[in-house]
């Protein structure tokens, strides 16, 4: 299964606090999913950097207890770069679906554009 993410522009999420805030407590819950107009998987944005740098790759798969043991190991050693709980997000997908978000996004910006120009 390929975890997916729903990136948003900052410019975006900007506008969207900014007018949920001049609106005031119109009944809103107080934790509102938000995300993006596009989804992606982690393999999406790989293949667009590759494509945009015109390389080829290979991904190594590599077992979910080494990963584990080794992140342990790093964060043992070093500041930590990444925790255990922030690895277990990478296995859960971060989108806003219809029933999780009472607000609409339809005039949100494509993140397509950004990544092209991240990863050249």
């Amino acid at each position: 299964k390929q975890t997916k993410i729903q990136p948003m522009m900052g410019n975006d999420l900007v506008d969207l606090i900014s007018n949920l805030c001049s609106k005031g407590d119109v009944g809103l819950p107080s934790i509102i999913s938000l995300g993006g107009p596009d989804k992606f998987s982690i393999l999406d944005l790989l293949n667009k950097m590759y494509a945009v740098k015109r390389k080829e790759y290979k991904i190594c798969e590599l077992p979910d207890a080494f990963m584990r043991s080794l992140i342990g190991l790093m964060n043992r050693f070093t500041d930590k770069i990444i925790s255990l709980e922030q690895y277990n997000l990478l296995f859960q997908d971060n989108v806003v679906t219809e029933t999780t978000s009472p607000i609409s996004f339809k005039h949100l910006t494509s993140t397509e554009e950004f990544w092209k120009q991240e990863f050249k």
